[in-house]
């Protein structure tokens, strides 16, 4: 079924597969009026309301929530499938927010048991200290991906920041494993107390970041050889 809404300067036509909303901008000068040509945003959604797409000269991007429920609306056949597609869009909503929180999670309990434990190992007081460092600067290049999304290059700003991330990281690896032997978590008044939670976590925050590196290599070595 085609219908046709005109508001204004805007046409919008409707249609079983998609949503073409065509804008015409009048130009107004005080000598000249012009008008440029009409510029096509074409946004498209899937049977089951799970894909949608917003398509422009410049290429496809992602679409707002409250642009998803009204091509639903304007796309459903009755009100169960509009309340099928409207359910769909909050999941993946919910889907997304979980993912950012599990992506940020780490970082965040870096700085979290850094600042906490900040005095309580005497027998290598950088612990905390690498832990902040290194939570903040994984908080910071975090958002950044999450705000720049994939397939964008990396700023200088970024690859710095990744940079000094690295080298604070082998850094760290030094403070925490070189007291391995000999750190206590009894006697808080002994020089080689540590507190349980605050190394226990630096322990194996960072052998386990060494764990996935070392696979990524592996399956990056897998790749290269399987192209030979």
């Amino acid at each position: 079924m085609n219908s046709q809404i005109t508001v204004t300067t805007n046409e919008v036509f409707v249609d079983s597969n998609q949503v073409v909303v065509n804008t015409c901008i009048n130009t107004e000068n005080t000598n000249v009026n012009t008008q440029p040509p009409p510029a096509n945003v074409q946004i498209t959604m899937s049977s089951d309301g799970t894909s949608f797409q917003q398509h422009n000269g410049r290429g496809a991007t992602q679409v707002s929530n409250y642009v998803r429920i009204n091509v639903a609306r304007q796309e459903s056949q009755n009100t169960l499938t509009f309340l099928q597609a409207v359910f769909v869009i909050i999941l993946s909503s919910v889907c997304c927010s979980i993912f950012i929180g599990l992506y940020l999670s780490v970082p965040i309990s870096m700085l979290v048991i850094g600042a906490l434990y900040k005095d309580d190992c005497p027998i290598e007081p950088m612990i905390p200290t690498y832990l902040l460092l290194a939570g903040s600067i994984g908080f910071v290049t975090s958002l950044i991906s999450l705000v720049q999304g994939e397939g964008k290059r990396m700023s200088t700003v970024e690859v710095l920041l990744h940079l000094i991330q690295f080298f604070w990281f082998i850094t760290g690896s030094i403070f925490v494993y070189r007291v391995y032997d000999d750190v206590t978590y009894d006697s808080a008044n002994s020089k080689e107390y540590c507190h349980k939670v605050l190394y226990l976590f630096a322990f194996w925050h960072t052998t386990c970041s060494y764990m996935v590196l070392g696979l990524c290599c592996l399956c990056g070595c897998a790749a290269c050889l399987s192209e030979l």
